[in-house]
């Protein structure tokens, strides 16, 4: 007689970690680049009128944040480069507010935390490929045999038996 036990469920993978739906911040960071553009262009003009060296130092501080902006912040967050956009929208956002740029600060530090979050989502640790644990049953032990004690000669004998083996006393 053999005996069978009831197979366990079989092991399921976790669920697919779900993508990331949020922005990353490029929409921002080209909205502050474009108030960043404007406000330079106005700050060059009111300072063109004070003079060629006041013209110099404000085209030159408007024309580097410019290029910083573009170099880097627009050009890695288009290759998907978090890692690089997220100091450099940080550091524009508090520039941005020294020159009395304060939309451009706002929107280049919250173009940070949306840069730093898909950063962070970017760099968590994948999950490996699910494993498939598959079940095999064992075969059980077959169980031991019941048995008697002959109560003349005290011997253990096998209930399948008609007589005790040893003297032949009846069970």
């Amino acid at each position: 007689m053999q005996m069978t036990y009831a197979q366990p469920p079989y092991a399921m993978a976790p669920p697919p970690a779900p993508a990331y739906t949020g922005s990353d911040g490029s929409v921002l960071v080209l909205v502050a680049f474009v108030f960043q553009v404007l406000i330079t262009l106005l700050w060059i003009w009111l300072f063109s009128l004070a003079g060629p060296i006041g013209l110099i130092l404000i085209g030159g501080f408007g024309g580097g944040m410019i290029l910083l902006a573009i170099f880097g912040a627009i050009v890695p967050l288009h290759r998907k480069q978090y890692a690089t956009a997220a100091p450099v929208a940080l550091i524009l956002g508090i520039i941005g507010f020294i020159p009395g740029l304060f939309i451009v600060g706002i929107l280049y530090i919250i173009a940070y935390t949306q840069i730093a979050r898909a950063r962070d989502w970017a760099n968590r640790p994948q999950m490996t490929a699910p494993v498939e644990v598959v079940y095999v049953p064992a075969v059980a032990p077959p169980p031991p045999p019941v048995l008697r004690k002959c109560a003349y000669c005290g011997t253990d004998y096998s209930v399948a038996l008609a007589a005790c083996p040893a003297c032949g006393a009846p069970p």
